[in-house]
């Protein structure tokens, strides 16, 4: 018998950057939780919107970016405002 012990969990922590032509595309850090049994980590990643509703993530290196490029914001995320 298989049992479901839990559910993947990945939660937007901190606004890092944002795109200074494209305010939508931001980098967050992110918290991924595997449930029950925990094995918790941690990732840096671009979002960006794809089809209103979705986001296209990709993990970065922020030590590579161009800054020239990205706003530092450094701001814990807030659910409520959709950061």
């Amino acid at each position: 018998m298989i049992f479901s012990v839990g559910f993947l969990t990945i939660t937007n922590d901190k606004l890092l950057y944002k795109n200074k032509t494209e305010q939508t595309t931001t980098i967050m850090a992110q918290t991924i939780g595997q449930g029950a049994l925990g094995a918790d980590g941690f990732r840096i990643v671009k979002l960006e919107p794809f089809l209103k509703y979705w986001n296209k993530t990709t993990i970065i290196d922020t030590t590579i970016i161009d800054k020239a490029d990205w706003i530092f914001v450094n701001k814990k995320s807030d659910l409520l405002n959709g950061e």
